[in-house]
């Protein structure tokens, strides 16, 4: 579940020092060296569950908990499950870390989606196992997917989060590595949840996709001190410009989808269709999906509604991936 940034959080940081920069506290990684029962058998909430092991692989084999009008109005039981699932251990390019990645192949079924690859940046909380329900979700869909570990989350190393040139020269790299790990002639979307839209615009950037998707996508740290502290300072004050996403957006021009929740408390819809007002693109689509929240276990915008959400995506990236 994504955690707010707090009003005390923000007052011990601007206390600390007058020139502190709050880049490095947007992240709530669960490192697997630090998984124990409190995150597995104690936990009441089925998508918050956290069991591996750094030395056990993730199942994939999986049958969450998914809401009653999930799959209301579809002909599926559960989603299947993903075969022939490939994981690579990626270097990082200043060599003090190590990302993990995974390649969840299309199964095949779908020929308008098995010619797309969809490069996935996951949120703020924990790490690669609590997105593996959404992953299920686009392989369903017919997508390949390639999801990947920030440092610090997950089994990625080190056991600490990246600081901002990290995280986004990480980006930059496994966007890169993407294109040599999708499957010819595969186009590549790249999809950002949340904390993940920023990773996803440093992609996009660096080497435009044939669409990108933001989902309840993090906005700037000027706009969350606004909604989320008591004090509002200039993004200038806050962040050294990497975490900007209403203003990075502006030099991107490919097609956008943004979409978002409407029960979302954490990133309000003014803050969100900011960043969609700014993006360069000049074919994008804003869409709010009624009921959804920004945590999993309260009904992302995924677990709203599967035909509302495979609708949406359909639309939006059938006519720029073909």
């Amino acid at each position: 579940m994504q955690r707010q940034i707090t009003t005390a959080l923000a007052a011990i940081l601007l206390l600390s020092s007058g020139c502190m920069q709050l880049d490095g506290a947007v992240h709530n990684a669960r490192h697997c060296s630090i998984l124990g029962p409190e995150h597995c058998e104690d936990e009441s909430d089925e998508f918050s569950k956290l069991c591996t092991p750094c030395d056990e692989a993730y199942t994939w084999d999986i049958s969450p908990p998914w809401p009653s009008n999930f799959l209301e109005n579809t002909d599926l039981d559960r989603l299947r499950t993903p075969a022939n699932v490939t994981q690579h251990t990626i270097k990082t390019e200043d060599g003090e870390g190590e990302l993990d990645l995974y390649v969840i192949p299309s199964h095949g079924e779908h020929t308008q989606t098995s010619n797309i690859t969809i490069l996935l940046q996951h949120g703020n909380y924990a790490g690669i196992e609590h997105y593996i329900p959404r992953v299920l979700i686009l392989h369903e869909l017919g997508f390949e997917v390639i999801i990947w570990d920030y440092r610090g989350y997950g089994k990625s190393l080190p056991d600490t989060t990246p600081n901002p040139d990290q995280f986004m020269a990480d980006a930059r790299q496994i966007r890169d590595l993407a294109d040599t790990l999708k499957n010819p002639p595969n186009k590549l979307v790249i999809y950002g949840m949340s904390l993940g839209a920023l990773p996803s615009v440093e992609m996009a950037l660096h080497n435009p996709p044939c669409a990108m998707v933001l989902e309840t996508p993090f906005t700037s740290f000027a706009e969350i001190t606004k909604t989320n502290t008591a004090t509002s300072l200039g993004s200038g004050f806050l962040s050294q410009g990497d975490y900007e996403n209403d203003q990075k957006i502006k030099e991107y021009t490919n097609p956008l989808l943004v979409f978002h929740a409407s029960e979302d408390n954490l990133f309000p819809e003014p803050s969100v269709r900011k960043v969609y007002d700014n993006a360069g693109s000049t074919e994008k689509r804003f869409r709010i999906i009624e009921g959804a929240h920004h945590g999993v276990s309260d009904g992302v915008p995924e677990t709203a509604g599967f035909t509302t959400y495979s609708d949406m995506l359909m639309f939006t990236l059938m006519p720029a991936c073909q």
